[in-house]
């Protein structure tokens, strides 16, 4: 095993001597620059230009004398009595004309290979000189995008690169890509448009090893980046992590998995025609343990339950949600990573006659963490870091909601990139004009508390605000939520936009880059604030409790008397924003695992941008609700159907809204016993209680509840969910 400290996610590859059968819609007219040298009966031209497309792992043939002009009687081919050798590339085979190279992993520079020639004369005989003939090709790399596949199930469309950050195609505008519009962003709402409210997003960890050195796995937009990710698993033998670049080609790529072609497996896989696609086929199940990987990677339903992934006997992929691209990625190649592998699941549900708007406009995802290493980190943060595009970047403004634990963006402009009054049918595609949606980015789940042996009560100031879990009577199984959130204007200058490590740990925690706290009512980091320290950034007035000012009320009146700290009552320049979330801080033990559950939710465009943001608002809480109700199995499809569309998890309780203190509830007839809970819109646990055999819930008390919106849940004994909301 040859154990790698460079990468590359995938290559543009310039042949600087010849190309062969360059796929059209890569082609690009160029205007070549010639030269022309002499070796002994041959002369040669060394070209410039002429890109073509090649994917890490991908084979491909150079024609090497293709352009090489013979005189008279003469031919050439390579020398087989000396293999060609390749520096970052491997030579897979070659023939008399063809040289076959596999490139290897690799940052921006330069590969090359050399090979020796024979000169062949009339008759067939090679012309005697002193030494052979020999000359060395090289090959220029930049990095360009891993393979992708799209969500696009529902109103939105969202390409998923197997990488760190996501939607951004990074600038190569040489390339036609396939997935190319006028701004190389591909997180489209509504779908079928070039509109986008999402620039890109990606996860940043930081976190403190025993020495109190600062450990970071981050990236925002380039590959290029000190803290990026890389795709595919990492090896492991003994205290050492590394890259087996004989197996990461494997890995450079996404595997989408739909509801129907699961569906179809179940019922065909012992057909004699069956054609098994591709994605079900090698789905990454198992790593090496040989390369010392991990023996499971992505789940599967095992029909026959011999613990391999055996997709010909009937096993399958277990997916979320009705559409989900998976893939694999890593971070020991940064410059101080942490070891983490982790499995990467973007979902969605499809629409359909019986779905409501809420799932119709979001798109889901759910990061495993892995800790790899043999480290123990403390105070570790993780971010969900987020660039909101919403149509033309410039005319945007950026806020958090406490309460529910998501931050988002809006316009402060009633046109996208024009003027009131002005002609939207002139504006560039990619503005929204008159009709713009509101954007959210929301935390479901993070990693969970520290282990204190307690079951943490709910409805505190406190992390049980915007976390799950807690006061359910399980002992530390509480999952952190929103605990943090910073915003950065976009400018060329920036605005407290990090560089080093030390920066990126800072944001997470709350924090500029100079040490100073994140202060109440400021404005663009001033001086001149009102504090006290804040945890978040542009609440507005989804903090009652002020957990974000230690549950005390800030100075300067904010928080009461409809004052409350936005980009707009502190008069910010509207602009190009982007955001991050931050949860922690927790501990992250060696071999440990720790899960983020999170969505991306749009809200279409209302008469005004208060209404968009209340529908904003409304969709979060109630997707927040399905959520809370299953936390670990949110969106599971193992039969075909996903959780929240199984038509026998629904409650039949009324009435709804409740006009007296009591809500009478109807179970199927067969469910004699279980569990059952009432929470808050937010997810709050308010009451929990166990019905017997001869029990039953025909009515349940709730007339000590607040007027609101509430979740109501049943499980029962053999563990089937069932559930409703009502309105007090």
């Amino acid at each position: 095993m040859r154990k790698l400290n460079f990468t590359i996610l995938t290559i543009l590859f310039f042949s600087l001597l010849s190309y062969a059968d360059i796929p059209p819609k890569f082609k690009q007219k160029t205007d070549e620059k010639k030269t022309l040298e002499r070796i002994d009966h041959v002369f040669f031209y060394k070209k410039v230009g002429n890109p073509t497309l090649v994917y890490s792992g991908e084979e491909y043939t150079i024609y090497p004398f293709k352009d090489f002009i013979v005189e008279d009687g003469y031919h050439v081919r390579v020398d087989a009595d000396h293999d060609p050798v390749g520096l970052n590339c491997s030579i897979i085979e070659f023939s008399d004309s063809t040289i076959t190279v596999k490139m290897g992993l690799l940052g921006e520079g330069q590969a090359r290979f050399s090979y020796f020639f024979d000169v062949i004369d009339a008759n067939g005989e090679e012309v005697d000189y002193p030494s052979p003939f020999f000359t060395r090709q090289t090959v220029s790399f930049v990095n360009f995008q891993p393979r992708s596949d799209t969500l696009d199930a529902n109103n939105i469309r969202a390409v998923i690169y197997a990488k760190g950050n996501q939607f951004f195609n990074e600038d190569h505008p040489e390339l036609e890509s396939p997935h190319s519009d006028s701004k190389n962003i591909h997180y489209n709402y509504p779908k079928g448009k070039p509109k986008s409210p999402i620039c890109t997003m990606s996860p940043w960890v930081a976190g403190l090893d025993e020495s109190d050195n600062i450990h970071l796995s981050a990236i925002m937009y380039y590959d290029n980046e000190p803290f990026k990710y890389f795709s595919g698993p990492c090896s492991k033998e003994d205290d050492d992590l590394f890259i087996d670049d004989t197996d990461i080609y494997n890995w450079t790529k996404t595997w989408k998995i739909t509801t129907e072609a699961i569906q179809y497996h179940k019922t065909h896989y012992n057909d004699n025609d069956y054609q098994m696609p591709e994605a079900i086929a090698s789905w990454p199940a198992h790593g090496n343990p040989d390369l010392g990987q991990r023996q499971y990677i992505a789940p599967f339903i095992d029909v026959d339950n011999d613990g391999v992934y055996h997709p010909e006997k009937g096993d399958f992929p277990k997916i979320k949600g009705d559409q989900m691209i998976f893939y694999v990625q890593n971070d020991i190649t940064s410059a101080r990573s942490f070891g983490l592998e982790i499995d990467t699941k973007s979902y969605a549900f499809a629409k359909d006659e019986n779905q409501d708007e809420v799932l119709a406009n979001t798109t889901l995802y759910q990061y495993v963490f892995h800790n790899r290493s043999n480290r123990e980190y403390h105070d570790v943060y993780l971010g969900l870091w987020v660039d909101f595009d919403l149509g033309f970047s410039e005319d945007d403004y950026i806020g958090c909601d406490v309460e529910n634990g998501y931050m988002y963006v809006y316009n402060a402009a009633s046109i996208d990139g024009g003027v009131e009054g002005s002609d939207n049918d002139l504006l560039p595609p990619f503005f929204y004009g008159g009709e713009i949606p509101a954007q959210a980015a929301m935390i479901l789940g993070g990693p969970k508390m520290d282990v204190d042996q307690t079951d943490n009560p709910s409805g505190g100031c406190d992390y049980s605000i915007t976390g799950i879990n807690f006061g359910n009577g399980i002992i530390d199984d509480e999952r952190l939520g929103m605990s943090r959130f910073i915003s950065y204007f976009n400018t060329p200058s920036g605005t407290n936009i990090p560089q080093k490590d030390e920066d990126y740990y800072n944001h997470l925690r709350g924090f500029w880059e100079d040490d100073k706290p994140i202060q109440y009512g400021e404005y663009i980091n001033q001086t001149d604030v009102v504090g006290p320290e804040a945890r978040f950034m542009y609440p507005g007035d989804s903090d009652p409790m002020n957990w974000g000012t230690n549950c005390n009320l800030p100075n300067g009146g904010y928080n009461q008397n409809g004052k409350y700290w936005t980009e707009e009552t502190v008069d910010n320049p509207h602009g190009d924003r982007s955001g991050l979330i931050s949860i922690g801080p927790f501990t992250f033990e060696p071999g440990s695992v720790d899960t983020l559950d999170f969505a991306l939710v749009t809200a279409p465009a209302k008469s005004n941008t208060q209404e968009t943001l209340s529908t904003l608002k409304s969709y979060c809480k109630t997707l927040k609700s399905y959520y809370v109700m299953n936390p670990s199995h949110f969106g599971d499809n193992i039969d075909g159907i996903a959780d929240y569309k199984k038509e026998n998890n629904t409650l039949n309780v009324y009435p709804n809204p409740v006009e007296s203190d009591y809500l009478y509830v109807q179970l199927p007839k067969e469910v004699k016993e279980g569990t059952y809970a009432i929470y808050s819109i937010s997810g709050t646990l308010i009451y929990k209680n166990v019905i017997g055999q001869n029990e039953n819930i025909n009515h349940v008390y709730v007339g000590n509840l607040s007027k609101g919106v509430y979740l109501i849940s049943f499980t029962t004994k053999d563990n089937q969910l069932l559930q409703a909301k009502f309105v007090k």
